[in-house]
């Protein structure tokens, strides 16, 4: 619901729609490269009152600060559009050129799941 960029206060109607996904716990959320409520660095954002703690974390090119914070069940990176240079930088043109075609995604170990 809310960009990267966000900044609280959470403005209505997202404050209600937010609290009111929390309060629920039903369905199991999936964010999209930053959840709403959260800041990209620093991850969750307490002054804006309510945040979104999802099941799921998709990623998208490279996890983000925030995803260091991320406690749900799955985080996946996904997506075939990383910059050349950002490639280059961090060896990721031979990773990425072995799935031409396939899947564009991947799952990401979390601290403490046991297969780190």
């Amino acid at each position: 619901m809310l960009g990267f960029s966000f900044k609280p206060p959470m403005r209505p109607p997202f404050a209600d729609i937010i609290t009111t996904l929390v309060q629920s716990g039903t369905p199991p959320i999936v964010s999209i490269d930053i959840p709403s409520g959260w800041d990209v660095d620093k991850g969750p954002i307490t002054a804006a009152g309510s945040y979104l703690e999802p099941a799921v974390l998709i990623s998208l090119t490279a996890p983000k600060m925030a995803a260091q914070h991320f406690q749900g069940e799955r985080h996946y990176a996904g997506g075939r559009f990383v910059p050349p240079e950002l490639a280059a930088r961090y060896g990721i043109e031979s990773y990425s050129s072995m799935y031409k075609g396939v899947y564009q995604s991947m799952q990401c170990i979390l601290p403490g799941d046991g297969q780190e």
